[in-house]
C-alpha cells in the first residue's frame, strides 16, 4: 500500500493539534511548572489571559472566557443566557450527547428539531415546535462543516429566541464569510483532545455582550464576583449560583501554543480536504459528497459522504477501515433514540421527538478523517482505496 500506516492509523483516533505537539508546548508548560504559578487569579497576565485574548483575535469577538471542557462552556452559555428550569431549547437530536446534557443539567428541556442533509435546522419543523416557553435555539457545527449559522440568526430573530453555537468539532471553520461562533448570542469551543486544537481537556465561550461575559465568568467561578484578580466577592450584586468550572494554567500554556500553530492546520487540512474531494470519483458509485453549507470554508477536519443507504454505508466504512483509512460513522443513534432518554423516561421529558429525515440521514452518512501529516502518499492511497468501490 501507499503511504505511511502509522499516519493512517494515527488519523483513526482523530487527533489533529495533539499529533504536532513538540518542543514549543513543552517548553510552555515546563515554565508554568517552573515558576509554580498553576492558578490564574495568582498572577498578573496568567497564560489563561493570555489564552483568552489570542482567543478573542483568533474568532473575532469582544469576549472570551477559556473553561474546563466543552461541555462546561455550554452550560455557562445558557446561565449567561438566564435559561432556567422548564425553558425549551431548539436543539438537533443529531450530535454528541454533550450537547443535550448541558441542558438537562440546568432543568431545560431539549425540544428536537428535524434536520436538513447540510444538518442545518429544517426551519419549518423548529417553528412548529416553538412554544411559550422557548428560550434558546442551539445549533451544532459536526466534523467542521458549519451550518447556516446566518440563516438560523434571522430565525431565532424573527421568533425572539437567543441564539447558542456549540462549535466543538469545528474551530477555525467559516460558513459563507462568518466565523463560526460569533453570529449566536454565545459560541462554545471544545478544546479536548479530538479537536483541531487542544489542551487535552478544556474549552471557551466567544461573545460580544458584557452582561453575558461577565454572568458567565462569574458561573464558572463558583458565582463570585472578581475586580481583576481580586479574591471573589459573593456580597456582590453581580454574583451569582455558580459552580467550579475554572481551567488551569497548565492546560492554557498548552492552548496558547496550539491557537499559535492553528492557521497551519487549517490550510494542511483543507489542502488534503479538496485533494481528496477533487480526486474521488462518484460515478456509479454507491455514495457522493454529502451536501454542505460552505466546505471550502471547514476547518477540514473530515470529509463527508452519504452512501445510498444503512447497508451500502456499513459496507464501505468496513472496507474503507479493512485498508488502514480512518472512516468513521458518529452517531448512529439520535439523542432521543438512547435507552436513557428513550420517550422522554427518566429524570426529563422532552418536549418533542420526531426527526424524520435525521432518522434517514444518521445510518448514511459518514465521513473519512483528515490529518495534517498526510503527505502526497496517504492521500493516493485513500483515493485508490475508495475509488475501488
Amino acid at each position: 500500500m501507499k503511504g505511511d500506516i502509522e499516519i493512517l492509523k494515527n488519523a483513526f483516533y482523530g487527533r489533529y493539534g495533539a499529533t504536532q505537539i513538540d518542543e514549543e508546548e513543552i517548553r510552555s508548560v515546563t515554565e508554568v511548572l517552573e515558576k509554580k504559578e498553576l492558578f490564574r487569579y495568582d498572577i498578573d497576565n496568567s497564560k489563561t489571559d493570555q489564552l483568552e485574548k489570542g482567543l478573542r483575535e483568533a474568532c473575532g469577538a469582544a469576549y472570551a472566557l477559556a473553561v474546563c471542557n466543552g461541555s462546561a462552556a455550554i452550560k455557562a452559555a445558557l446561565v449567561a443566557l438566564q435559561i432556567t428550569s422548564g425553558d425549551e431549547i431548539l436543539v438537533t437530536p443529531y450530535t454528541f450527547i454533550a450537547t443535550v446534557n448541558s441542558i438537562i443539567s440546568i432543568g431545560a428541556v431539549p425540544t428536537f428539531v428535524d434536520i436538513d442533509e447540510t444538518l442545518s435546522f429544517d426551519f419549518e419543523d423548529a417553528q412548529r415546535k416553538i412554544t411559550d416557553r422557548t428560550k434558546a435555539i442551539l445549533v451544532v457545527h459536526i466534523q467542521g462543516d458549519g451550518v447556516e449559522i446566518r440563516r438560523t440568526r434571522e430565525f431565532a430573530d424573527k421568533n425572539n429566541l437567543m441564539m447558542i453555537e456549540d462549535c466543538a468539532q469545528a474551530f477555525g471553520s467559516l460558513v459563507n464569510g462568518d466565523r463560526v461562533g460569533v453570529l449566536a448570542d454565545i459560541g462554545c469551543f471544545s478544546l479536548q483532545a479530538n479537536k483541531l486544537i487542544t489542551c487535552g481537556e478544556g474549552g471557551f465561550l466567544i461573545c460580544n455582550n458584557k452582561e453575558y461575559y461577565v454572568r458567565a465568568r462569574n458561573f464558572h467561578d463558583q458565582g463570585g464576583n472578581r475586580e481583576e484578580n481580586s479574591f471573589a466577592n459573593w456580597d456582590n450584586p453581580l454574583a451569582l449560583f455558580g459552580e467550579n468550572l475554572k481551567i488551569t494554567e497548565i492546560q492554557s500554556a498548552l492552548g496558547i501554543v496550539q491557537l499559535r500553530k492553528s492557521g497551519d492546520f487549517i490550510r494542511k487540512l483543507r489542502k488534503n480536504r479538496a485533494f481528496i474531494v477533487n480526486h474521488v470519483d462518484y460515478d456509479s458509485k454507491p455514495f457522493r459528497a454529502k451536501k454542505c453549507s460552505d466546505s471550502a470554508n471547514s476547518n477540514g477536519v473530515s470529509i463527508p459522504f452519504i452512501a445510498v443507504s444503512k447497508t451500502e454505508r456499513d459496507r464501505i466504512v468496513k472496507h474503507l477501515k479493512e485498508n488502514n483509512i480512518p472512516a468513521i460513522t458518529l452517531y448512529d443513534k439520535l439523542i432521543y433514540e438512547f435507552e436513557l432518554y428513550k420517550n422522554g423516561t427518566g429524570f426529563w421529558k422532552s418536549a418533542s421527538a420526531d426527526c424524520k429525515s435525521a432518522e434517514n440521514l444518521k445510518g448514511k452518512m459518514f465521513w473519512i478523517l483528515n490529518s495534517i501529516d498526510y503527505g502526497k502518499d496517504e492521500l493516493e492511497h485513500i483515493i485508490d482505496v475508495t475509488n475501488q468501490l
